[in-house]
């Protein structure tokens, strides 16, 4: 996980970290009230999501429930690419995660 997160560090763009706020409306009352962002577009959180998608499941647990917002996005990318290729058994065990932190997602 922690190579995973220094990976995800190399793709901050300090300019987009700064517009995003605005952009997701994470100012109180917003949709996106207290999101934090890296300022990290989609290309790079689809790449590291292919190249990390055997994460387990306990493995993903503290990116889907990070407060960063690219960090929950990146575990939904990972969770997508594990379902597709999941037999049912698994594919509902994935849902069931999903479920259990859906609230952390917003």
């Amino acid at each position: 996980m922690n190579q995973l997160l220094d990976e995800l560090k190399t793709y901050i763009e300090p300019q987009k970290a700064a517009y995003f706020p605005q952009f997701f409306k994470a100012f109180p009352g917003g949709y996106g009230e207290g999101d934090l962002f890296w300022g990290i577009r989609i290309p790079p959180l689809r790449l590291l999501a292919k190249k990390y998608r055997s994460l387990s499941l306990d493995e993903l647990r503290p990116l889907i429930t990070s407060k960063i917002h690219e960090q929950r996005m990146l575990a939904l990318f990972i969770l997508r690419l594990k379902f597709e290729k999941a037999p049912a058994e698994k594919q509902q065990l994935i849902i069931t995660f999903y479920l259990k932190y859906l609230h952390s997602l917003r």
